[in-house]
């Protein structure tokens, strides 16, 4: 380990004890030295009867410290990060070792510079003998990708880690580009809504001197057209105030939810995961990366409750995340498998199926059903993200052509108004 960048001297130590009436208690906390927790345990009348370390938990632990090291400027965004794991999965598939891909990035002239640089580093760091996951961590890679690098280190085979974080990454890729494409469309149409207003104050009130005239005369004989023209000019600035005032109460509404008591916080994400491709894309991508880190950690020696314990770190939706904890006491305070603490909760059906079904048959089995599952949920996300685009384009088109009236109006004003008069005198 890298001591210099810990967080503190302590360790993470999980631990099994017996009360005074016979129950059993776990717990598990920062400590100075195991000594502590026996004396902690004797001052409330229990007995120790299992301690370990959890150095898994403190990587994960100390990871955003570390980042912190690193200048934002020589870090890879998500498009380069995937385009470096790319070119390392392809150079082990032809049999070469991590170090050996690692040094092929560095001198492929093809690849960009600040990702040859960074190769570099990580060569040198590497032939030093720091592990590989402490490589990353040391380039500042985040934190979701040093712990998965180094489950997957623990767990199976860094060829396989690799493909499977590849997979993770496209997903979040695919999400981060359909949502700047839908937020896109409230742009162009707040763009619009301005260009409206622009073009009200500076090209219809002068055009319009007869309507005004007319509106001041009281307006009763005001053709239609005209009537229409003039309240779109009127209201311009009204249309826009709105659309900023949204914008911006949104904004403070996002702050405010963020900082809000739990249980709101938990009452509104439920409301949300029920919208259709929103709350869903989100929980469908949670399913995915759980189940791609199971899949890893059903070949180790991981325990049962260690095993849904260190998937918390990676839960970023804190619905799923209140699962996974329900879960991880369940397995530990009640002995019941991953699979029937699943059960007892109700959670995800097809996970749980899977877990029930691999705990039965052995790991090579659950490892195999939860690959495909990890494959269901991605290609559920991308039909998600699809159809999201989709709406957003419909509805902004919609709008368009909605506000796209008065322009029209305003080419058919002598046209229209004729029409009218012939339609009121027939």
């Amino acid at each position: 380990m890298i001591t210099g960048w810990m967080m503190s001297d302590k360790q993470y130590l999980k631990y099994k004890a017996i009360t005074k009436y016979g129950e059993e208690f776990f717990g598990e906390g920062w400590f100075s030295n195991e000594k502590e927790v026996y004396l902690n345990a004797e001052k409330r009348d229990m007995t120790i009867v299992d301690l370990k370390r959890d150095k898994l938990t403190e990587i994960l632990v100390d990871l955003p410290i570390v980042g912190e090291h690193i200048d934002e400027n020589k870090k890879l965004n998500l498009s380069e990060t995937l385009l470096f794991f790319r070119e390392m999965l392809s150079m082990m598939k032809i049999g070469m070792k991590s170090i050996e891909a690692i040094s092929y990035i560095k001198k492929n002239k093809t690849i960009p510079i600040n990702i040859r640089k960074k190769a570099s580093r990580m060569q040198e760091n590497l032939e030093k003998g720091i592990q590989l996951h402490e490589v990353f961590l040391i380039e500042g890679f985040s934190k979701d990708i040093v712990a998965f690098i180094k489950i997957g280190m623990e767990s199976t085979s860094t060829h396989q880690t690799l493909e499977l974080l590849i997979s993770k990454l496209v997903l979040e890729d695919k999400i981060k580009k359909t949502w700047i494409g839908v937020l896109a469309y409230p742009i162009v149409f707040g763009l619009f809504i301005i260009l409206m207003t622009i073009g009200s104050i500076i090209w219809l009130v002068p055009i319009n001197k007869k309507v005004i005239a007319q509106v001041m005369d009281g307006g009763d004989n005001m053709p239609v057209a005209s009537s229409f023209i003039f309240f779109m000019t009127d209201n311009a600035l009204y249309f826009t105030g709105l659309f900023f005032a949204f914008i911006i109460g949104f904004y403070f509404f996002h702050k405010a939810f963020r900082y809000s008591n739990r249980s709101y916080r938990m009452w509104f994400g439920r409301q949300y995961n029920k919208i259709p491709f929103l709350g869903t894309i989100k929980i469908y991508q949670e399913y995915a990366n759980i189940s791609s880190l199971l899949a890893m950690m059903s070949n180790s020696g991981f325990n049962h409750a260690d095993t849904i314990n260190n998937l918390s770190p990676f839960v970023k939706n804190y619905i799923v995340d209140d699962e996974i904890k329900r879960i991880s006491i369940l397995v530990r305070n009640s002995g019941l498998s991953i699979g029937q603490a699943m059960q007892e909760i109700d959670f995800d059906p097809v996970i749980t199926n899977a877990f029930v079904r691999g705990e039965t048959v052995g790991k090579k089995e659950m490892h195999k059903f939860l690959i495909e599952i990890k494959d269901l949920y991605e290609e559920k996300v991308t039909v998600s993200l699809k159809v999201l685009n989709q709406s957003a384009e419909f509805l902004n088109n919609l709008a368009m052509y909605i506000l796209a009236l008065p322009v029209i109006a305003i080419a058919l004003v002598p046209q229209f108004d004729a029409i009218v008069l012939l339609i009121g005198k027939i």
